[in-house]
């Protein structure tokens, strides 16, 4: 068979040269399995990823996303989405292996795979034991940070709930840059302060820019007043 004829034969590729060498799109198509009458499942599946920007896109995709897409009907809208949440759950299952929090570094990448598709800030805090062993994820909430959301109680009641030693709080900036606003560190001034109170202290506050991070602690900015 020709490599021309295997272009838009993605089983026949994957049996001949391995899964590894198919591109996303016949990775899609294999999902979609057929095309409609007006267009191939080759059709279908570059233009699902062409119009969503790429195939990290599609995890922000919803049900309701998938089947607006011409062509796309519901069991194929379901194949999709559970191919989406196998490859979440993979990846989610390998960041369990990574346990301990030594450097900023070993935070940002922990913390990417949970923020780097997010189109809105996302506050999240990670809690650590006397090894710095992560031994819990929470999700605080989601919107712009400011002191008057960000309520201290809530991220500590979790801490002495299941006996943290330490915390290190992050959030993502959709813009891709990850320079600290003012309230950002109005926000990382509160939390320390409390955490100093608490005896329970944060050691590090993460933003999580496109591929790159800034760390309070690194900075040197951890209770610090002003930029």
């Amino acid at each position: 068979m020709k490599v021309k004829d295997l272009a838009e034969r993605p089983r026949e590729k994957a049996l001949l040269q391995g899964v590894q060498t198919l591109n996303d799109a016949e990775l899609l198509m294999l999902l979609i399995e057929s095309g409609t009458r007006k267009f191939s499942a080759f059709d279908l599946a570059h233009q699902l990823l062409s119009r969503c920007g790429g195939v990290a896109y599609l995890t922000k995709l919803s049900f309701a996303d998938l089947i607006s897409f011409p062509g796309i009907k519901e069991a194929r809208a379901i194949r999709i989405l559970a191919a989406i949440e196998l490859a979440k759950r993979i990846s989610l299952d390998e960041q369990q292996e990574v346990h301990t929090i030594t450097s900023a570094k070993d935070a940002y990448h922990y913390l990417y795979h949970h923020l780097r598709f997010e189109k809105q800030e996302h506050f999240v805090a990670l809690y650590l034991d006397t090894k710095h062993h992560i031994i819990h994820y929470q999700h605080i909430f989601k919107g712009s940070l400011d002191c008057s959301i960000v309520h201290p109680r809530e991220i500590f009641k979790v801490a002495l709930q299941i006996s943290a030693a330490c915390i290190v709080v992050a959030h993502n900036h959709p813009s891709g840059d990850a320079l600290p606003s003012l309230q950002d560190v109005e926000v990382t001034n509160l939390l320390y302060e409390t955490g100093k109170i608490m005896q329970i202290p944060i050691i590090d506050h993460i933003i999580v820019g496109k591929r790159q991070y800034f760390s309070f602690n690194e900075a040197k900015m951890l209770g610090e007043k002003k930029l």
